[in-house]
């Protein structure tokens, strides 16, 4: 079993299952009425509606393989496992494998090494979704961390040319400056993986220096964290509004992914249902076109004790319902 990394805690800061089963209560009534011509109508109307949604990945953090079973039947198609378990998920479920790495490197960061070996082994599994390789990096404090980021996602996409087109300095074929693979002409030569690079980032950390130009990351996490336990009520949707507007100046909308809140703990507090309901609405407002999303935890995170505990899904399975009902819209 993995041990779950910890978060540094910061000191500042159902609408859609209604209209599901009232499509239903009336496709039902209609097939009563005109059997046969209803019958079929309403078996088009479903498969058309049923076509009609394109399911994103829905990503969820603090797991382990044995949660899959259950995390699967609430929607979720993608785990966060530690390195090389994704081969143990069920079929229909992809791991998200964590590679270490947060604020600087001091949470474990995977030798670069160690890295190459991991992805290299991985290169042809279509159980692997992608890798986690940082967790909000300080682009302030931390020397050369989007270099670091950089190099990661190049070897991600670009390895598999191996021996091809060799850039024998970062052990991957030359990459330009938008993340395109090149050959030895400098001409631009399609992945060989659609395996992603994955970062997430702190609201109050400068997205510009982690930008797509700068880092080549195919996902970046937006996690602010609005639901506070300072005696508000309410969870400040501004921040969600602020990171997504923020974000969208250097990602595409495709390539960012919301970071739902679903803990607790010192300077938070787990939203209510209401609360994540209006949560999860503001987030498809300002990012209807995410290229994913992701649930923030599923498991307690200890961030320096029982004392100091983040109680995560886990621990409210009363809002299961809400995101179960969501990741099937979505």
């Amino acid at each position: 079993m993995r041990v779950f990394r910890t978060r540094r805690a910061r000191g500042t800061a159902a609408g859609r299952l209604g209209i599901v089963l009232g499509a239903l209560t009336a496709a039902v009534a209609a097939v009563a009425v005109v059997p046969g011509v209803a019958s079929a109508h309403g078996a088009a109307s479903h498969a058309a509606a049923t076509a009609a949604v394109t399911h994103r990945p829905h990503f969820i953090q603090n797991t382990t393989v044995d949660d899959a079973a259950h995390l699967q039947s609430l929607g979720y198609t993608v785990l966060d496992v530690g390195p090389g378990e994704s081969a143990d998920l069920p079929a229909g479920m992809q791991g998200m494998e964590w590679t270490g790495g947060a604020i600087c490197d001091s949470d474990g960061i995977m030798s670069w090494a160690d890295f190459r070996a991991l992805v290299d082994s991985n290169r042809n599994s279509s159980k692997v979704f992608g890798y986690f390789i940082f967790d909000e990096p300080d682009t302030h404090g931390c020397t050369n961390i989007a270099s670091k980021l950089r190099d990661r996602a190049d070897y991600i996409h670009c390895s598999g040319w191996r021996n091809s087109f060799w850039d024998s300095a970062k052990q991957h074929p030359k990459v330009d400056n938008a993340g395109n693979c090149l050959d030895a002409s400098g001409n631009i030569i399609p992945r060989k993986t659609s395996q992603k690079a994955y970062l997430v980032d702190e609201y109050s950390h400068d997205y510009a220096a982690v930008a797509k130009s700068i880092t080549h990351v195919d996902l970046f996490g937006l996690d602010p964290y609005p639901c506070n336990k300072d005696g508000s009520t309410t969870c400040d949707m501004s921040q969600v509004d602020d990171a997504a507007a923020t974000a969208k100046q250097y990602y595409a909308e495709s390539e960012l992914a919301p970071v739902y809140q679903v803990f607790g703990g010192d300077g938070w507090k787990i939203p209510s249902a209401t609360q994540l309901q209006n949560l999860l609405a503001e987030w498809d407002r300002v990012l209807p076109g995410a290229g994913a999303d992701v649930v923030y935890s599923y498991r307690d995170n200890k961030n320096g004790g029982p004392e100091d505990t983040y109680p995560g899904l886990s621990h409210a399975t009363n809002l299961e319902p809400i995101l179960s009902a969501h990741n099937a819209a979505t």
